[in-house]
């Protein structure tokens, strides 16, 4: 079916333009659902509400549904009034999995190379805001999904299956704290060696190279002022990263070369480079339900 709607308001102020893919062939939102609702195929354009990721055909509905749905849904599992940023987690199950199911929906819009799922029993999803003013005013960043226990591998998990941010806020670090957040929410769940699903995108394995570096120097300099000499398996334990992982994070700074019983690991002279910067703290990660944006933001920090 053709894709009638290519805007897309998720404030009325932004208009963001579907980004066209030979390859998606069915549009994101439930269609049935969207001509029971006199969405399809009268529109060109959807208000999709950054709260519960609701569609809606007019502004004016929208702004009258905005009035009522002022507070993200789900649970909190991230806050960090330093870098202004909240994460709240959907299950894709339960009480949440219709505004889990919407959210996916909205995702898919922006990666459009990755099938929509209707049915997200096994998935986790995760909202990210960005949280201004004392009244703790949330605008939507983006997100990502994951599926917490993976059958494809053993002792491994995918930390993420699809993220993404929004166009406004690209190129500033909303990425790799994405990635970082997801890593860190996986290895709390103690499943082994920490990945992320395959296939990778080249801006996806570029975004997701530059965490494994950091985590890589990390495990590298931690194992060196301890004495030892650290072998790919070891910097791999060390970091919860699996081996391909960190081949691949390696071989892009060329610390790798090839040796008589393998690989050689090259420790750079300044090691700082692999450091990198993000504004992600791991001591603002908690698992408890938080309701409500306003109440909590302040006392959370």
């Amino acid at each position: 079916m053709k894709n009638a709607v290519d805007k897309l308001y998720i404030y009325p102020n932004w208009i963001m333009t579907l980004p066209v893919a030979p390859q998606r062939k069915v549009f994101p939102y439930p269609v049935k659902e969207m001509v029971r609702e006199g969405l399809w195929p009268k529109v060109d354009s959807l208000y999709i509400c950054h709260n519960c990721f609701q569609p809606l055909a007019e502004r004016a509905k929208y702004a009258s549904h905005m009035k009522k749905c002022d507070m993200p849904k789900g649970k909190m599992v991230y806050s960090d009034v330093t870098a202004n940023i909240q994460v709240y987690e959907l299950s894709g199950h339960g009480d949440m999995a219709m505004y889990a199911t919407k959210f996916a929906c909205l995702l898919a819009c922006f990666v459009p190379d990755k099938q929509v799922l209707y049915s997200l029993d096994s998935f986790l999803l995760y909202t990210v805001y960005q949280v201004r003013g004392e009244k703790g005013i949330s605008k939507l960043v983006g997100g990502f999904s994951a599926q917490p226990v993976s059958p494809k591998w053993e002792n491994t998990c995918s930390a993420i299956s699809v993220f993404t941010v929004l166009p406004p806020y690209r190129r500033s670090g909303y990425g790799t704290f994405i990635i970082e957040l997801s890593r860190a929410l996986a290895k709390a769940r103690e499943c082994g060696a920490v990945t992320a699903e395959r296939p990778l995108s080249s801006l996806g394995r570029l975004s997701h190279g530059k965490v494994w570096l950091k985590e890589c120097y990390a495990a590298l300099e931690k194992l060196l002022k301890e004495g030892s000499t650290p072998s790919l398996t070891d910097i791999a334990k060390e970091a919860s990263l699996t081996n391909e992982d960190v081949i691949s994070a390696l071989s892009s700074v060329g610390a790798l070369r090839p040796c008589s019983t393998g690989l050689e690991i090259l420790v750079p002279k300044d090691a700082t480079a692999f450091k990198g910067t993000s504004f992600f703290n791991p001591n603002k990660v908690f698992a408890e339900p938080v309701i409500g944006i306003r109440q909590k933001y302040h006392r959370r920090s």
